[in-house]
């Protein structure tokens, strides 16, 4: 157990120091490997197995084109575009919908490229700093729940090996739950400036993410294949030859995070140390609601969180549910996070007080949490 604690410590801190959370796990993943004794040949064959095993390039390859996606889609103004097409909705709907379609796009503070955007929609309604800031943190992060092309999703599948599909399944009640508590704490502001003009154009910018997920579904078409298919698509509906762009959506620190995540994966499972956290005084339903908060809340990185976790719990479970639960109480621990840079960018671009942010979200957070534990002693 003492080498778990060190490993998990090491990790956290090496996060919290804006060390690539990649690197924090490997450096994490060698710390445990050397305290339980590997040598030189149990590492090569930690590294080998994580850089060759097709899960690891599979979800490299995903992860990677989805950034280029989302890269593309920004850069070609496709989201401005669908926004402006959205615009017969009113100004709150607006509001609401502005962070969750940027949330569909992977970005490290992402929330900074919605928040001009929100600024002068909110401007009109007269909304106070800290409610501009709840909108945009808020809404930007519910459709973690749903979203197949998610990162983190996509991360959640392949380590606990089941379909994105069903893990979406099994929390739609969360994301149904966190749309209304969002929709409940901003309940006093009204939706004014309506356009009466219908306008489903918005369809068209959004295709390449629709068929994505169509093409996964019904045909049964692997997201890898599906999502080549839409990188030509933008292109193909911005009429540009201009294939140099894809290249500015390569992120190698992505890379490096997928490597470093199923390295520490990969020693963990070497170590065995999973019996360990077979703690007979602690119900099984506590620690895989509690231990991934923890992680989310400690390093303020969901993908971190995922890769920390997953490995440790999943083997001592025998519920696909527990997918879905562990899912959900990193990504809980990911939002009330200090570190979380979604958060810091927001107060920082509207000059919010964090403390009276903190106490607009921070009961639905707690909300959600509870929800997830009844759900945990339920199934």
């Amino acid at each position: 157990m003492l080498d778990l604690i060190i490993g998990f410590a090491a990790i956290v801190i090496l996060i919290r120091k804006k060390v690539n959370y990649g690197f924090s796990m490997i450096l994490g993943g060698i710390v445990i490997g050397l305290i339980d004794g590997f040598n030189l040949s149990d590492f090569y064959y930690i590294l080998q197995k994580s850089a060759l095993d097709y899960s690891t390039l599979r979800l490299i390859c995903i992860v990677l084109m989805i950034n280029i996606l989302g890269y593309l889609l920004r850069d070609f103004g496709q989201i401005d575009r669908a926004l402006e097409n959205l615009r017969f909705l009113g100004s709150k709907n607006i509001l609401i919908l502005i962070p969750a379609v940027f949330g569909l796009m992977p970005m490290p503070g992402g929330a900074l490229v919605s928040a001009p955007i929100i600024d002068p929609e909110a401007s009109k309604l007269d909304i106070s700093q800290e409610y501009k800031t709840f909108i945009n943190f808020w809404f930007r992060h519910v459709v973690f729940f749903i979203f197949p092309l998610s990162g983190a999703i996509i991360l959640a599948s392949e380590l606990g090996d089941l379909s994105v599909y069903r893990i979406i399944l099994y929390q739609t009640p969360f994301f149904f739950l966190a749309i209304f508590l969002g929709l409940w704490r901003i309940r006093g502001i009204k939706n004014e400036n309506k356009n009466k003009d219908l306008n489903i154009l918005f369809i068209w910018h959004f295709l390449p993410i629709i068929l994505v997920i169509v093409l996964n579904i019904f045909l049964g078409l692997d997201f890898i294949y599906g999502l080549i298919i839409a990188i030509i698509l933008v292109f193909i509906q911005n009429k540009s030859k201009n294939f140099k762009m894809i290249l500015k959506g390569f992120s190698y620190n992505l890379v490096i995070a997928i490597f470093g995540i199923m390295f520490f994966r990969f020693t963990v499972e070497k170590t065995g140390l999973v019996e360990s956290f077979l703690i007979d005084w602690l119900p099984m339903e506590l620690l895989i609601v509690i231990i991934p908060w923890i992680m989310g809340l400690a390093t303020g990185l969901s993908m971190a969180a995922i890769g920390i976790t997953f490995p440790l719990l999943l083997p001592l479970t025998t519920s696909p549910l527990h997918i879905s639960i562990l899912y959900v109480s990193c990504v809980l621990g990911y939002l009330l996070s200090p570190l979380h840079l979604c958060l810091i960018v927001t107060k920082e671009y509207y000059k919010s007080n964090l403390g009276k942010v903190y106490k607009l979200f921070l009961p639905l957070l707690l909300i959600l949490l509870l929800c997830n534990l009844i759900y945990a002693f339920l199934i």
